[in-house]
């Protein structure tokens, strides 16, 4: 959003692509956005967080769903997607750390996306970005995550149980990274389908 807002030619692209998608081009979407639908939910449930794959495709369309629609509170999805786990009859921890490890999957799946997404903004709309809301930007979430570590160090009580907590989830991530690899090759043909999608 903030490369939108800060450069006029991404902006006008946003506001041609509005006037030109239809309600036959959305509808043209849906059997991509479907598929990429099941190859997530198989992703999660090959990291075993202990419900079977209805329930893993239940907490993906709880997490895309929540994902999209509060767009201002970030890891709402993410949350709503592990209680969603919990709720099929998984255990809160495994539910947490397979959401956790499914997101960073995810993530590292789309890289390749990423790169291309970048090299042709640059090459073929000579994108012009104003820097400084951009940076502005990044001293603010700078200056904020120093001075939530100065009010909740390691060392204060919520510190620590925030440290314990942290080894549990990691001795339960370590269990789950098995399916890793399953994980992250579901995650590739999902964001190939999301590309069968905009095609």
């Amino acid at each position: 959003i903030g490369l939108i807002l800060a450069s006029a030619n991404l902006r006008s692209v946003l506001a041609e692509a509005i006037v030109e998608v239809t309600p036959l081009s959305v509808l043209a979407t849906l059997p991509g956005q479907a598929l990429a639908v099941l190859l997530c939910a198989g992703a999660l449930w090959a990291l075993r967080p202990g419900v079977g794959y209805l329930g893993c495709l239940g907490s993906r369309l709880m997490r895309d769903g929540g994902g999209n629609l509060p767009i201002f509170l970030p890891g709402f999805g993410e949350a709503l997607g592990a209680r969603a786990l919990v709720l099929a009859g998984g255990q809160t921890r495994a539910a947490i750390s397979a959401s956790a490890i499914d997101r960073v999957a995810e993530s590292a799946a789309q890289v390749p996306f990423i790169a291309l997404a970048a090299w042709l903004l640059w090459r073929e709309w000579q994108v012009t970005l104003d820097w400084l809301p951009v940076a502005f930007a990044i001293a603010v979430l700078l200056l904020a995550v120093w001075l939530l570590w100065r009010r909740f160090g390691a060392s204060s009580k919520l510190g620590l149980r925030i440290a314990s907590e942290w080894r549990k989830f990691v001795e339960e991530a370590r269990q789950q990274r098995r399916g890793l690899p399953l994980c992250l090759g579901l995650h590739f043909l999902a964001w190939l389908a999301g590309g069968v999608q905009i095609w």
